[in-house]
């Protein structure tokens, strides 16, 4: 059963859409089954406990400002005292930063792929004719996406692609239309569509479907399918992705090294780029992304 103080309180973040609210409702029904009682009636030094409680079981100082902003939001709705909470939220943000850099410093000194390592490696897939490590690859560098915008299907019906909990490739005769409707931040940057014409990814979305159209009679092919055909569970995406990459590399840190990349070229368009294909702004692109930020 819902409680009613979070009810209240989403009922009125009209700004929301589905996809957030449960993300909320996730982080609130963890927090409300923790502390066995609502957050209005919790003591500011007994919430403070459990967040310091939380990070001490294990959970990272970014996850756990997630349900520390839950926390705040909530207490905030209902006009009641964030002084503490904010004071440790401040405290939070610095420590965060902090193990950032401390992870660029590894990550640099440990060594990565260059931009042009990967691209290299993007090609050797496309000479293998290993077609869907190709399409994947080719949509991390070329629109720095997360591991959800790469839950794509293949439709050969644009009116397919409106189903806004599906991310698509619309297969046309001269082009591919990626259209990309539940990704992170489809709430502040909505439906995204890119016409795809390079001529090796058409090839290797054409070679891809020759070998999967026959197993499947769905509307919806699926890229991310497991041995039997079958599309994949949301906790099973980044393993098939970790498994094409180079060097088994997430998605973020791909990310990184082709931001990283831009700023060292002094590279403006390039970033504002990445800025619109990733769906984040060019500040936090230069904050959160480029591994030599001091």
């Amino acid at each position: 059963m819902d409680s009613k103080e979070f009810t209240d309180y989403i009922n009125e973040q009209k700004h929301l859409k589905p996809l957030s609210v449960r993300t909320y409702k996730n982080q609130y029904d963890k927090i409300r089954g923790d502390l066995k009682n609502d957050i209005v009636d919790t003591d500011e030094d007994d919430l403070l406990d459990y967040i310091s409680d939380m990070i001490d079981d294990g959970k990272s100082v970014h996850s756990a400002l997630n349900y520390l902003a839950m926390i705040i939001n909530i207490k905030r709705f209902y006009k009641l005292s964030t002084i503490d909470l904010d004071k440790r939220r401040e405290v939070m943000i610095i420590q965060k930063e902090k193990a950032k850099k401390e992870k660029n410093k590894d990550l640099l000194e440990g060594g990565l792929p260059t931009k042009k390592e990967l691209l290299k490696h993007l090609d050797d897939n496309y000479k293998k004719e290993k077609w869907r490590d190709y399409i994947i690859l080719y949509l991390i560098i070329n629109f720095h996406t997360r591991n959800k915008d790469l839950d794509v299907a293949f439709v050969d019906n644009i009116t397919l692609s409106k189903n806004e909990t599906i991310n698509t490739l619309v297969v046309k005769k001269t082009h591919v239309n990626y259209i990309r409707n539940n990704y992170k931040t489809s709430d502040s940057y909505g439906r995204k569509a890119y016409s795809i014409k390079n001529r090796k990814f058409r090839e290797a979305v054409s070679n891809y479907l020759d070998q999967v159209k026959e197993a499947s009679d769905d509307k919806y092919i699926y890229l991310l399918t497991d041995s039997k055909g079958n599309h994949v569970q949301e906790d099973s995406v980044q393993k098939i992705i970790a498994r094409t990459t180079m060097n088994n590399l997430s998605t973020t840190l791909y990310n990184k090294i082709l931001t990283t990349d831009a700023v060292k070229k002094g590279d403006m368009d390039e970033l504002k780029e990445i800025s619109d294909r990733r769906g984040t702004t060019v500040a936090v692109l230069l904050s959160e992304y480029d591994l030599k930020v001091k």
